[in-house]
């Protein structure tokens, strides 16, 4: 009977492979000493700094209060006060007077 290229590979296929468990070869550990490393500010540490130190700044100067000038008539009251005449000066926190220089109730001192 001639073997073909198939039944060659159908007969390797079916046979049993023996393998051998293989055991892994003890592994000693060598000693290893633990040394406390002193905290040491990183790149990263600084960039926080900065990061911190620029909002600080943001805060200080949103919160930086100055005079305008009322450039409309407003009615009603701002924080339980009314609101001055039109041309009398009136003091803004920046974030606050930001929104009024664009909506054009207020003008700056010049």
């Amino acid at each position: 009977m001639a073997v073909g290229k198939d039944s060659a590979s159908a007969i390797i296929a079916e046979a049993p492979v023996a393998t051998a468990p293989v055991e892994p070869a003890p592994v000693e550990a060598a000693p290893v000493e633990v040394v406390p490393v002193e905290a040491v500010p990183t790149s990263a540490d600084h960039a926080a700094e900065q990061s911190a130190a620029a909002v600080d700044a943001e805060r200080e100067a949103a919160q930086a209060v100055a005079s305008y000038v009322v450039a409309v008539s407003i009615g009603g009251t701002r924080n339980g006060v009314p609101w001055p005449a039109l041309g009398e000066l009136i003091e803004l926190p920046a974030v606050e007077a930001a929104d009024y220089l664009r909506a054009g109730y207020v003008k700056q001192l010049e």
